[in-house]
Order: structure tokens, then sequence, then C-alpha cells
């Protein structure tokens, strides 16, 4: 194999790689949470609370920021990090993803707190999930007149199925990639065959 194919190998290896080591980023945005400096944010309009959740029974005090890795009882613990989220009272719906844009919240909600005033700026809220599922969690701040809302998907129980969905462009990436190089490898032997001597 020549240089040229060594690097067009090289090439394709090192697109994988960037593409993969990508995934946990763009798999770790969920909706109106996101993690920063190893810390979970949710945002809230021009607000943030910081968002932590745990599973005491299964992982003790162990942390996690967005997916619920098992079923279970789950806490989930939220503190304010602007002031004015002290003032404002917060609502909490939980809610089956149905892939519905407008679904009927009583319908689907599996769990709620009504508009409830939080001093101290910290509050948790608990549920038990008994099935592997796919949820999203709404919270609304109501700031005088003006209604907030942060939504943010997640998943119960799923492990590695939220990279699914970016297996196909993986495959895509690889599938061209062997592609270029069987192409510049015909190529090559073309052009040898032509300038091979005629005996």
């Amino acid at each position: 194999m020549n240089s040229s194919h060594s690097k067009s190998v090289a090439t394709v290896i090192v697109l994988v790689a960037t593409f993969c080591s990508l995934l946990p980023g763009l798999a770790s945005a969920h909706g109106a949470v996101s993690g920063e400096d190893n810390v979970c944010k949710l945002t809230i309009g021009k607000y943030q609370m910081n968002f932590t959740g745990y599973q005491p029974e299964a992982s003790g005090s162990k942390a996690f920021c967005d997916d619920i890795p098992r079923t279970g009882h789950t806490i989930i613990a939220l503190d304010a990090i602007n002031q004015e989220l002290r003032s404002m009272p917060l609502e909490i719906h939980i809610i089956r993803d149905t892939g519905e844009a407008n679904p009927n919240l009583d319908a689907v909600t599996v769990l709620y707190i009504p508009p409830t005033l939080y001093s101290t700026g910290s509050l948790t809220f608990e549920n038990t999930y008994s099935n592997p599922e796919k949820f999203i969690g709404i919270i609304t701040a109501y700031d005088g007149k003006e209604k907030i809302e942060a939504r943010f998907p997640f998943s119960v129980a799923e492990g590695v199925s939220r990279y699914t969905k970016y297996l196909p462009f993986l495959a895509i990436l690889i599938i061209g990639g062997i592609f270029f190089w069987y192409s510049g490898m015909r190529n090559k032997d073309k052009k040898e065959s032509k300038s091979a001597p005629e005996a």
C-alpha cells in the first residue's frame, strides 16, 4: 500500500474516531438540561438551576445528570442558581413521551406538583419508574403574569440505546471510507497495468 492509500485509510479512521468521541456530547444535551463542567444545569428562560438525580436503593449517593440508568425509586434535586427563582412559584409535570406535540396532560402525567414557592431555592421530587420508557419533564416558573417553561426529555433504563440514533451516520462514514479506499486501490491497479511493459 503506497503512502497516498495509507493517508486515505488514516483519514477515515480519524473521522470515525472523532465521530465516536462526539457521541457522549451529542447525547448529553437533553432539552433544557445540559452538562457544563461536570455539573448538570436546567435552563428555564434566562434562569438556571443545578440538576441532580439519585437512585439511593440502586446506587447509593452516585448521581446522574439526564437519563435515569435503572428502573425503581428515583429522586431529582433542583437548586436555584438565580435568586429570582426563589420568588417564583414552580410547577412540575413528568409525562410519558408519546411523540405527540400537544398531548392530553391529564392522560400522560405520571407525576404532578402544583405551583409552589421554594424560598430556599431547593426542591426535590420523587417517583418510582417500573418499566423502561421515555418521559418528558416540564418545569414551569410563574414570573408574575409571565409563564416560563423548560422541557427536558429523558429515558429510563435504556442504557446505551440513546446512541443508536447515531449509528446510521457512523455506518455511512465507515461504508464511505471503505468505498473511497477500494476505489483508490482499483485506480492504482489500473494505472499499474497500463504502465506495465508488454512482453
